[in-house]
């Protein structure tokens, strides 16, 4: 619940399964698939009854489907799924074309049946293959149906598997049909109950905060570290007395407890709490506080070792953060 909508970033990437990075999409050329030792072995495992025209329809399949060629690779990918039943790689690639095609409830069976099988394919325009971007995908199919239950109910279920953009969620496009639900408010942390007091607000966005931090560390441990509960109590007492921008720091000295740099917040797009950007990016090296880039103005910067913060020396500054 972003009461103050400061918690722009919450970036929890504690594996990397699913991160990819997008190749631009081309066809691959099709190969003539010839009767070898290996192959027969394949047929053995695929138990159908041509075994080379099935891999060349799925190479070329695959092939149109980087390419964006939904309306062609659609019969080459049901009759794959047809002869072949066991292949999640082919009933993904199926379930994204009949998305992009608007065949919303067969999108939402073949989906499923990916994640019966899982998949293996990357670089596959539209699509994310770990388990909960494939959830993501059947609630988005859902929500174009108009069918909102079943829509947040799988957008909790990839919650729960660790779906790690629910900020980005109300911003797409196949749930505008849906975002003015509460529960889809809720799920997605948007909701803002305007009656509350401001302090209500920011123990709302402090419970939010905590709450997913438990979702997405992969450590169980570091998510009940006995400093992380005492900052985060010790903050609650404060917030009254505490302007906005010194509860969104009590919240990333929460965050440093972790002792994850791939978690932080990102204080500077919020409504409340934001903090003033500096033109520059800093790096600490082990002999000092450099410069490493800056926006045009400040381009003849880069480079210069950082010795203080106005009367601040650079090392009583940076041991703040702790």
């Amino acid at each position: 619940m972003m009461y103050s909508s400061f918690l722009t970033h919450v970036a929890t990437y504690l594996t990397f399964s699913s991160l990819f990075i997008a190749q631009p999409a081309k066809a691959e050329p099709i190969r003539v698939l010839t009767s070898t030792s290996e192959q027969v072995h394949v047929a053995q495992q695929l138990n159908v009854k041509s075994p080379v025209d099935y891999l060349n329809t799925r190479i070329n399949a695959l092939a149109l489907v980087r390419s964006k060629n939904w309306q062609q690779a659609l019969p080459q990918l049901q009759k794959l799924t047809k002869s072949y039943q066991d292949d999640g790689d082919t009933w993904y690639l199926l379930g994204l074309t009949q998305i992009q095609l608007a065949h919303y409830e067969q999108a939402i069976i073949a989906l499923k049946r990916t994640l019966s099988l899982g998949v293996n394919l990357t670089n596959i325009p539209t699509g994310s293959r770990p388990s909960n971007d494939i959830m993501i995908k059947i609630a988005g199919a859902y929500a174009a149906l108009g069918k909102v239950d079943e829509a947040n109910q799988w957008l909790s279920k990839s919650l729960s598997a660790r779906y790690d953009e629910r900020s980005s969620l109300a911003n797409k496009g196949v749930f505008d049909s849906i975002k003015d639900n509460m529960q889809f408010q809720r799920l997605t942390g948007n909701y803002k109950d305007t009656s509350l007091t401001r302090d209500q607000q920011w123990n709302a966005d402090l419970d939010f905060l905590f709450s997913e931090i438990k979702r997405l560390h992969v450590n169980e441990q570091a998510s009940n570290n006995p400093d992380l509960i005492t900052l985060a109590n010790n903050l609650r007492s404060d917030i009254p007395k505490l302007t906005d921008q010194q509860i969104v720091f009590g919240m990333m000295r929460m965050i440093g407890t972790l002792d994850n740099g791939h978690n932080f917040l990102v204080p500077t797009f919020g409504e409340k709490g934001n903090f003033t950007r500096l033109p520059v990016q800093f790096y600490a090296f082990s002999d000092g506080l450099y410069i490493v880039d800056a926006e045009a103005e400040f381009s003849d910067l880069i480079g210069y070792k950082v010795t203080a913060f106005g009367q601040t020396p650079a090392a009583e500054a940076m041991a703040c953060r702790d």
